[in-house]
């Protein structure tokens, strides 16, 4: 065996440096310490306990003297499924949700300032002729003359941006949609533009709401890249707004309404109103056809993750042959094992090495298939590249590469199998597309499409379902430091059994674009919502319960009576000591000297979830509530203190013209004896700073012996006698 040398920084991605200890002999560490709690568990009563170990265990002669009857084998059996199921569905209850539409009110709010319509055609029209009639000065312009717009604009309150209508794709890149781009491209020329006025995005189908006959694939992913440009872009963006097939008066006029109100941001303008997007809990899944699967069964992506998860699983259930690809095929590491593993359960397999997105490798798969047989009847695309970049920096070959695997290979097989009777089309997305993650614009708008693609076949009558995941515990991003990232900010990890408990649901339900993921709420939603507010969450009664204000409740506090006998120095001296202690327990460290006052939060490690911790710890420690962006508002332990310092002492910072540096010299200065001031040469320095420019410093009308220390600060600082 000969090694190599690897090159880390190209595999995993530059991360930010961060203190830690630096030797042993420190005694300080820094993992995570483990959690010995364990979660009560409500027993049941001994009665109740033996009658269902004896349902569970078939034992119909322990049923018979529990119940003095003799329980037929059909009724033991009815109840031994029953129980069976009603655990099953208990265990992943929690973790199910969908995607719904609610009604809200249309707005008759006003606009004001300029607004840039970037875009052109006859909605470009309509909408800026809105926009004017609800009180903005619209400005049409197109992306390529975008800088003269804006260098042009006076008062730039709003961009609103058609360029996502485009249904073209890019002749370079054929697998993006040239709205996409077009999207990504102005998202980023208005940053280097420096241009902080809210973006609102337009789509046109994106979504399906009720009532809605299709959805448009192509046009969702803009909508996955959206929700994550929320997250990244926080004041710099306004939302998605889906049109109607036509955008006639009164279509401009409840999208002013919308952009006026700004209080939803995922919005579609239908013909009946205005609609806003939740995520809410999903009902529990009415078995209309248990899934079995026959024949083969083909799953993209299956040698490794999920897939792989779901290839074994798939052979649990008696599937009779299990067709695995991936782009390495039988050279993908542990397929071996995992072959074997298939083949235990009684299912043949083939593992193939083949480019799901290429269609002719699609095709000759499928054909090779059908012909060794048995016959192809359902198919489970978990194929897909991950691919952590923040949206500024996202380029075409980037998106290209995050959207090959799974939107070229999803759209591939749909055309392939559009005119087969199929048992199950199963495409497994990611959360990141529904409520979205930092840096994961592209892989966002690639899970969008599959979303949308699921609705799109069931409304063509084909079959079809969507697994938007979150977190899985110990596979795919979750082995890696994105996981731990996901899992500080409150996702919680799906295990293998009950997420094939979860899997097995959708599909035994026929259900379409279904949620499954878990979530540790009181942590997630603080977190998610740190930098902006939203909507999507709001109907979901663990969110009701969870966020009754948008910021930390403030303990009672004592620290303004504390502070109020300190001189403003020592105030401001004692409270930004707090926060580099609080600062500094959040990170690990032993002490708050490891925490520099004037060094960024951001450069010491803080994250979104940090910030969280550390704002509700100060808010209960001094009675204040604060807000939650308030690192990122206050970048460092110093400014943070003096934030602090005007909540407590408003009196003192509501003073015009307060220089807390000028309080803080003023009150140490006057502390100082007359005669050490003498001594130290200092008194006459400080009598000629208090001559005015350009006189020659007259007689004195006040003997300086006679001045106490507040009257001679008065005269050399103010340049006046007191």
């Amino acid at each position: 065996m000969r090694g190599l040398p690897v090159d880390w920084p190209a595999v995993l991605g530059r991360g930010s440096t961060v203190d830690l200890p630096t030797y042993a002999f420190q005694h300080r560490h820094y993992w995570p310490e483990t959690d010995n709690k364990r979660a009560e568990v409500v027993a049941a009563t001994g009665a109740e306990a033996g009658f269902w170990t004896a349902v569970e265990s078939g034992d119909a002669t322990a049923l018979a003297d529990l119940l003095g009857v003799n329980p037929t084998d059909e009724t033991l059996g009815a109840l031994t499924d029953w129980r069976r199921r009603e655990r099953a569905d208990s265990s992943v209850a929690d973790w199910r949700y969908r995607v719904s539409w609610v009604p809200v009110s249309e707005s008759d709010g006003t606009l004001t300032g300029t607004w840039l319509v970037v875009g052109d055609g006859p909605d470009a029209a309509v909408i800026a002729e809105a926009l004017e009639s609800h009180g903005a000065m619209a400005t049409r312009t197109t992306s390529d003359r975008l800088h003269e717009a804006v260098a042009t604009s006076w008062d730039l309150n709003g961009v609103v941006s058609l360029l996502a209508l485009n249904d073209g794709h890019l002749a370079e890149h054929p697998l993006i949609p040239a709205g996409l781009a077009g999207t990504v491209e102005l998202t980023q020329a208005l940053g280097r533009l420096g241009v902080s006025a809210p973006l609102w995005v337009l789509t046109r189908g994106a979504v399906r709401t009720s009532g809605d006959s299709a959805v448009d694939p192509v046009q969702a992913q803009v909508w996955g890249l959206g929700v994550v440009a929320g997250l990244e872009l926080a004041g710099r963006w306004g939302g998605l707004v889906d049109l109607p097939p036509v955008v006639d008066a009164r279509a401009g006029a409840r999208l002013a309404g919308v952009l006026a109100d700004a209080a939803e941001d995922q919005v579609a303008v239908r013909s009946g109103g205005v609609v806003a997007r939740r995520l809410v809990r999903a009902g529990r899944p009415v078995v209309r056809n248990a899934w079995s699967p026959r024949g083969s069964v083909l799953v993209t992506g299956g040698t490794s993750g999920v897939g792989a998860i779901t290839a074994r699983w798939v052979a649990d259930r008696s599937a009779s042959r299990v067709v695995l690809t991936s782009r390495s095929g039988p050279a993908a590491a542990g397929v071996a094992e995992l072959a074997g593993s298939i083949a235990a359960s009684g299912s043949a397999v083939d593992v193939v090495a083949c480019d799901i997105a290429d269609r002719a490798s699609a095709d000759a798969l499928l054909r090779r298939t059908d012909a060794t047989g048995p016959v192809l009847s359902s198919i489970v695309h978990s194929a897909g590249v991950g691919g952590h970049k923040p949206l500024s920096d996202l380029e075409s070959a980037d998106l290209s590469t995050l959207l090959s695997a799974k939107v070229g290979g999803a759209a591939v097989l749909d055309e392939l199998t559009a005119d087969r009777e199929l048992d199950a089309f199963v495409l497994f997305s990611s959360g990141a597309g529904v409520w979205g993650s930092g840096g994961l614009s592209g892989y966002a708008a690639a899970n969008a499409y599959l979303d949308a693609l699921a609705e799109d076949r069931r409304a063509r009558g084909l079959t079809a379902s969507s697994v938007a995941w979150g977190l899985w515990a110990g596979v795919g991003m979750a082995a890696n430091a994105g996981g731990d990232r996901l899992r500080d900010f409150g996702m919680e990890g799906i295990d293998e059994q009950r997420g094939m408990l979860a899997l097995g649901q959708v599909l035994d339900a026929d259900e379409g674009a279904m949620v499954v993921a878990g979530f540790d709420w009181p942590q997630f939603l603080p977190t998610y919502t740190l930098r902006r507010p939203s909507r999507l969450l709001a109907d979901l009664p663990e969110v009701r319960a969870t966020l009754t204000d948008d910021t930390a409740e403030a303990g009672t506090g004592e620290w303004a009576d504390r502070l109020a006998g300190m001189p403003v120095a020592e105030q401001q001296q004692v409270l930004t000591d707090l926060v580099r202690g609080h600062a500094a327990a959040v990170l690990g460290h032993e002490s708050a000297e490891d925490v520099l006052p004037q060094r960024a939060f951001k450069d010491m490690g803080f994250d979104s979830a940090g910030a969280v911790e550390l704002r509700n710890r100060l808010s209960q420690v001094v009675g204040v509530q604060l807000s939650s962006t308030m690192v990122f508002d206050y970048p460092n332990a110093a400014a943070l203190a003096d934030q602090i310092w005007r909540e407590l002492m408003p009196e003192h910072a509501a003073e015009p013209d307060a220089d807390l540096e000028e309080v803080a010299f003023r009150e140490t200065i006057a502390a100082i004896p007359m005669a050490r001031i003498r001594e130290a040469g200092l008194l006459d320095l400080l009598l000629n700073l208090a001559e005015p420019a350009g006189t020659s410093g007259g007689t004195e009308t006040e003997s300086i012996d006679e001045m106490d220390a507040e009257s001679l600060i008065r005269r050399a600082l103010d340049g006046k006698d007191s």
